[in-house]
């Protein structure tokens, strides 16, 4: 399988890209940098205009300031018809999106959630986004994880200088946890990606 490479952008994500065409200002701030990119490319519409109403309502308030930096554009159109199957792991900024900014998310979609949570998601945020979703698929809930144990076990350097990303619960064992996550994923795209091709 060969995969497309995105093209890098200075300070900017993949997800920024997409998302945000022109930042207000030029300090793009970090909370937005990996805005819900995944959700995005299935099919899903991000709603700014929703979420700013929320910050006016008070129902959301750590990415209000970051919001604020932004032009906001008309609309968004994001879906990638390459894309035809997801894995969401603890997706976050889900407030973007309610359930009218989701229909059109027709591929197959997997969702994990980490039970602790953290940077902002919560395993209640994931399962809110999940029932949205027009397959409403039941999330995976990782016992003792917290949000960022979906990325590769730590080396010791990597620990010294980021404890943030690299420690973990006393219970998790995170190459445990990958070896296991790595071969459900390996399952989820051979059924829908293989086994659902055409002959």
């Amino acid at each position: 399988m060969q995969c497309t490479k995105w093209p890098r952008l200075p300070n900017w994500t993949p997800a920024t890209a997409l998302l945000i065409p022109q930042p207000a200002s030029r300090a793009a701030d970090d909370r937005l940098r990996d805005i819900a990119a995944g959700l995005a490319v299935a099919g899903g519409n991000p709603n700014f205009r929703r979420a700013i109403l929320l910050c006016a309502t008070g129902e959301i308030k750590g990415a209000c300031d970051a919001l604020a930096r932004f032009d906001i554009p008309q609309a968004i159109h994001t879906g990638d018809k390459r894309i035809k199957a997801a894995v969401l792991a603890d997706p976050a900024m889900t407030f973007l999106f309610g359930a009218d900014d989701l229909e059109d998310v027709k591929v197959p979609i997997d969702v994990w959630s980490s039970e602790l949570g953290g940077a902002g998601v919560t395993q209640q945020s994931v399962a809110s986004v999940s029932r949205k979703l027009p397959s409403s698929p039941v999330p995976h809930v990782v016992a003792h994880a917290r949000h960022w144990v979906v990325l590769a076990p730590c080396s010791r350097g990597q620990a010294g200088n980021s404890p943030l990303i690299c420690d973990d619960a006393s219970e998790f064992d995170r190459v445990a946890f990958h070896q296991m996550f790595n071969a459900e994923l390996v399952k989820f795209f051979g059924t829908h990606l293989i086994e659902g091709r055409a002959p």
